[in-house]
């Protein structure tokens, strides 16, 4: 059973989906990715892990945040 993601663990409160900004450099914002297990090296440089974007829902009454590992996305960025 998928947990309640429309009301705050803290207060009870209404959560609102968002993401968190993760500035890159040469000015770029992207949406912030989790990887599992340690970091693994490509050949070229960079990693080659498989990553999945994190969605962040924030209580609009106590500012509370809560992020979920969400589509899984692969080494180029592309949903797969």
């Amino acid at each position: 059973m998928q947990p309640d993601r429309t009301r705050c663990t803290q207060c009870g409160g209404t959560m609102e989906t968002g993401f968190i900004l993760d500035y890159a450099s040469g000015g770029r914002v992207l949406v912030s990715t989790w990887a599992a297990g340690g970091p693994q090296k490509h050949w070229w440089g960079g990693l080659k892990n498989a990553t999945r974007r994190v969605l962040t829902d924030q209580c609009t009454a106590c500012g509370y945040l809560k992020s979920y590992a969400n589509t899984l996305v692969d080494k180029r960025g592309v949903n797969s």
